[in-house]
């Protein structure tokens, strides 16, 4: 007489020795092995399998939804259980795949998309199911940045500059324009007071809260040197020293002071350095700057003074 021993690995009943022990279940998913020994007398056999074991297929995917053109949709794999899975996407925009897990989809245009997935575990608990979004992907219009800018550059004795925007489906306007406030319009005038190189960002949104942004620099050439005629030595707080006010991107500055002879009283390569008269030191005085701004413009720059009490 055969006699049948069954080992199940990680199931309900460890063991058996019916010859057909009938339904087994496992305890948890993966792989297990399942060993039968038969003997008869002086004569046995041994077989083993490893059967898979899986959850029951349970499809779920999550993604936001709504994006502006050309937008990337992310469609998040939450599934569990089956093994084995294919994969058959429809995006909607006529594009379909059969990619696995979380995969990411290009639209291009604006539009409505339904969008389904089918899966299908091939080990373990065959099954197939189809998972359609609640909500389709919905892509917005997105605009696009453009403005003019008149003139195209500008010198510092008449720094002004007009923009006019150029842009396209843009339902509001926002300037960034280098060391100015944020400018909220469209169309505008705005005057520089240094020379330099300023950069003027548009940014440009619609209702559906789709952005695009241009930058484009402006340059204000030279700079301006302006040199007081007379200081006082009352220190009243009011013309109490010589610094001339010079407005530009300066690369180069040197400032010499002399007396009545020619002697050098002060010389400084600081722009921000003043000269402060003493008290024997009344009387008119001369002074020569030299200034160079970054966009190579150099100017020598000579005149006269008095200090008085």
């Amino acid at each position: 007489t055969t006699q049948f021993e069954w080992s199940f690995e990680s199931a309900e009943i460890a063991s058996s020795i019916l010859q057909t022990p009938g339904a087994v279940s496992f305890l948890e998913p993966g792989t297990h092995e399942v060993t039968l020994i038969a003997t008869d007398g002086p004569c046995m056999n041994q077989q083993s399998v490893f059967p898979l074991v899986t959850d029951e297929l349970e499809v779920a995917f999550l993604t936001e939804g709504t994006g502006c053109a050309p937008y990337e949709a992310r469609f998040l794999d939450l599934s569990v259980g089956g093994a084995g899975l294919n994969y058959s996407w429809d995006f909607g925009d006529g594009q379909t795949s059969d990619a696995p897990g979380t995969v990411t989809h290009l639209y291009e245009s604006p539009g409505i998309y339904p969008v389904s997935v089918t899966v299908e575990s091939t080990l373990g608990c065959l099954a197939s199911e189809t998972f359609s979004f609640g909500e389709p992907i919905q892509v917005f219009s997105s605009p696009q940045a453009g403005f003019f800018m008149d003139p195209p550059f500008a010198d510092i004795n008449d720094p002004a500059l007009t923009v006019t925007s150029d842009a396209f489906l843009a339902d509001e306007c926002v300037f960034i324009i280098t060391g100015q406030p944020t400018i909220e319009s469209c169309d505008f005038t705005v005057e520089f007071e240094d020379g330099g190189e300023y950069l003027i960002t548009q940014v440009v949104y619609t209702e559906s809260g789709c952005e695009d942004r241009l930058t484009k620099p402006f340059v204000v050439n030279g700079h301006v040197f302006y040199a007081p005629n007379a200081i006082t030595m009352n220190s009243d707080g009011v013309n109490d020293f010589f610094k001339p006010v010079v407005r530009g991107n300066i690369v180069e500055y040197e400032l010499k002071i002399f007396d009545r002879w020619g002697g050098v009283l002060f010389q400084t390569q600081d722009i921000n350095e003043p000269w402060v008269p003493q008290y024997g030191e009344l009387g008119m005085h001369s002074f020569r700057a030299r200034v160079r701004d970054s966009f190579n413009t150099g100017e020598i720059y000579t005149g006269t003074f008095v200090v008085i009490r």
